[in-house]
């Protein structure tokens, strides 16, 4: 019984979140440029209220969980992939029910989190608010 209890606290969120990630059609794009200038990194990271240095900490569903439990402040970088993931989500859910919306946009912060690094994560970020590519002058590859 505590083999079975412990199997399912190690694989449960990891199986929760596989199902979360089917829910979503596709991933999202990489943008278009890959690099904002430094300053405009830092002025994308701050103004979604990320603190201290630009780093993405890679989550995972159990460290997701801890901090949503604890209501501990989210890792370096959550808002980030969570500005991404909810934009992807609107338009690419095969179930949009509260709770599927919930499960998929945890399931694709992480999966940000852990396949994208956060000069991508930015520059998505920014293609994102002017809905469209960055022209080449605002931006550096």
């Amino acid at each position: 019984m505590a083999i079975a209890l412990a199997a399912l606290l190690a694989l449960g969120p990891w199986v929760v979140y596989e199902i979360a990630l089917s829910n979503i059609v596709g991933r999202p794009t990489y943008p278009t440029l890959q690099k904002l200038t430094s300053n405009e990194e830092q002025v994308t990271w701050q103004s979604l209220k990320e603190q201290g240095p630009i780093k993405i900490e890679k989550l995972t569903p159990h460290a997701y969980i801890l901090h949503f439990l604890d209501f501990s402040k989210p890792s370096p970088g959550a808002s980030v992939a969570w500005f991404v993931a909810r934009n992807h989500n609107s338009g690419h859910l095969k179930n949009r029910r509260m709770t599927w919306w919930h499960l998929s946009g945890a399931a694709l912060t992480i999966w940000l989190t852990r396949n994208w690094d956060a000069s991508q994560l930015l520059a998505k970020v920014a293609e994102i608010r002017f809905d469209r590519p960055q022209s080449p002058t605002s931006m550096s590859r």
